[in-house]
């Protein structure tokens, strides 16, 4: 019985712990979505439907929220660039995430603009999705006061590579990467991983 208490108890400190690590998750994907400067969404990848929107994406599309999740990801595109959509999107279903564009988009009022695409996907409440940040061309994001050394620590780290990954990609030897890792997140401050991966969505540094 002792022996059976004893693992009840550690499944349950078990859930405990996936359901503190969801929790966190959350609170960093809702971080993203509305803090972002950017028209930020998530739409579902069977169906290409809005799931959620920032309140920035509202504002600069026109569309409140509510019409934002009774519309799909074609329906902010010029009916002639659909096709094109719909095939980059099956192209680049199984990639985590990337860059794609520039991309036009329409407005509801009609304007055409062209953006740039930062993606990130990740299950959401159990189905395949996408997180979406849409940076006008000529604001591209940039990594300010970043060496270049640096931004391609950065990229990779961001990326999930370990620091003997970059080590062996870059021609350095483990020390050095986490002196530049330090030096960027120094300068970007961040302290986590998860900030890391928070800042190079938001600012459009995830190469596909």
């Amino acid at each position: 019985m002792d022996k059976v208490a004893r693992t009840l108890a550690g499944q349950l400190d078990e859930i405990a712990a996936l359901k503190a690590e969801l929790d966190e998750r959350r609170s960093q994907y809702r971080a993203v979505l509305e803090n972002n400067p950017h028209p930020t969404w998530v739409y579902a990848l069977d169906s290409l439907r809005f799931l959620d929107v920032n309140e920035v994406a509202t504002r600069a599309y026109g569309w409140s929220r509510d019409e934002f999740l009774e519309m799909t990801i074609a329906d902010i595109r010029p009916p002639e660039d659909v096709r094109a959509l719909l095939s980059n999107v099956a192209r680049m279903r199984a990639r985590p995430g990337g860059i794609t564009g520039p991309w036009r988009h329409r407005y509801k009022d009609g304007t055409i603009v062209e953006v740039v695409i930062s993606y990130l996907s990740f299950p959401f409440f159990g189905q395949p999705a996408r997180l979406i940040i849409a940076a006008e061309s000529q604001k591209a994001p940039h990594l300010p006061d970043l060496s270049p050394r640096e931004r391609q620590v950065f990229e990779l780290v961001a990326r999930g590579h370990t620091s003997h990954d970059i080590a062996a990609r870059l021609a350095l030897s483990p020390k050095s990467v986490e002196t530049y890792r330090a030096r960027f997140m120094t300068k970007l401050g961040l302290r986590t991983r998860a900030d890391i991966v928070e800042y190079a969505i938001a600012h459009g540094a995830l190469a596909g």
